[in-house]
């Protein structure tokens, strides 16, 4: 049976760091090996793919280098159709979600957590706005619930927004996502495009933010 360790969010087998060492060293010495690995695994398989490559370079402490030498080959590879840059189900893609999900669970535990408290306490209101599934028999009672709702909701989001907009956050936020954020902007100039924001936008809260709010009890925010 094989042992598992944990040195971060990531579990892998209990082989010599020195292992690692080596392994991550070939993936990360040229952008195509882990464009070789995606190319010959089923697209199911991408995010088991993404997870292993991600804790064999962390346990190395090479992650960050295989997340830049991921951002390298995707900007190459969809150079002709930058609007697709890490926006489809890509393995640079998969590894950025994997490595800020490992590096930013503090980050979200200060930020978020709050937010997901006050949500998911006992009593609180519903934040359901499609009157389909609002209870109310009533039209106008339904519809009155739902502006309610929706009201409410955009509390909470503009309270969520402000914390992670405020200049505590974007002092505390993890240093790999600043780092792979710099990384974008570099390539956005290499190819000529003009507007990196978006793509860091991505990172932040497509990769971080959004997978912490759908599913917050695997971040570690709720007790059950």
């Amino acid at each position: 049976m094989k042992k598992w360790r944990k040195s971060s969010s990531v579990q892998v087998a209990a082989l010599p760091l020195k292992a690692y060492d080596t392994l991550s060293r070939i993936i990360v010495s040229d952008k195509r090996y882990s464009r070789a690995l995606a190319s010959v695994v089923d697209a199911s398989e991408l995010d088991s793919l993404a997870k292993a490559l991600v804790a064999i370079t962390v346990n190395a402490g090479a992650g960050q280098s295989l997340v830049h030498s991921l951002i390298e080959a995707e900007f190459s590879q969809n150079q002709e159709t930058p609007d697709t840059i890490l926006r489809l189900n890509s393995l640079a893609s998969k590894v950025l979600g994997v490595f800020v999900k490992d590096i930013g669970k503090d980050f979200l535990l200060h930020f978020i957590k709050p937010t997901v408290d006050s949500l998911c306490m006992a009593g609180a209101p519903t934040l359901e706005i499609n009157p389909a599934k609002i209870q109310e028999e009533d039209d106008d009672q339904k519809q009155a619930k739902v502006s309610q709702n929706a009201q409410l909701l955009a509390a909470h989001t503009k309270e969520l927004l402000a914390a992670l907009s405020s200049a505590e956050a974007m002092e505390q936020m993890p240093l790999g996502v600043k780092l792979a954020a710099a990384h974008i902007v570099y390539s956005c100039k290499e190819h000529g495009i003009s507007e990196p924001r978006a793509l860091i936008g991505g990172i932040v809260m497509l990769r971080l933010v959004n997978p912490s709010l759908a599913t917050p009890e695997s971040y570690g925010m709720l007790d059950s």
